[in-house]
């Protein structure tokens, strides 16, 4: 969570932002990568704003094959330490009857091969995206950099503390 605004998560965010970029999402296919707890945020926060989201494993993103004309949008949230969506599998989504696909890229590493996004009719946002929108529409630059280093610092030494416990 970050800034001076209310409290929000991620997902909240990210949320907001596919709605500004795309429209209304319960008009499209909406799928959730992942198996872990923030894909299950992601999920539960689209099922709050009405939106009704499939939750896929990654071996499901790669058999999927949307059809119909409704835009097919994925957030994707799997942890992983390389990419899981690559050029190769939109390739494989049909875009016979859809005008475009949105991916919604929260993985840090990336979940996204950014050619991916080279594909006609797929558009990728990620991580850098959001907050540049976010900070587009605060006017919050500088001030942020100490808040994100807090919460990093303060993530980095609370993994230290576990991780140091499990090696005992």
């Amino acid at each position: 969570r970050i800034g001076p605004q209310p409290r929000r998560s991620i997902a909240h965010a990210a949320i907001g932002f596919a709605t500004t970029k795309i429209g209304d999402l319960s008009q499209h296919d909406v799928s959730v990568l992942g198996d872990g707890v923030f894909a299950g945020i992601v999920a539960r926060a689209l099922s709050e704003t009405g939106v009704n989201a499939r939750q896929l494993s990654v071996e499901e993103i790669h058999r999927e094959r949307p059809s119909g004309d409704r835009p097919f949008v994925v957030f994707c949230c799997q942890r992983s330490p390389a990419p899981v969506i690559t050029k190769e599998t939109v390739s494989n989504w049909s875009m016979s009857n859809r005008e475009r696909d949105y991916i919604i890229d929260l993985g840090l590493p990336r979940n996204v091969d950014p050619d991916a996004g080279k594909l006609f009719g797929v558009t990728v946002w990620n991580l850098d995206d959001l907050v540049d929108a976010y900070t587009a529409s605060t006017g919050a630059t500088d001030e942020l950099i100490p808040v994100v280093e807090t919460l990093v610092s303060d993530a980095v030494a609370r993994f230290s503390a576990r991780h140091a416990r499990t090696q005992h």
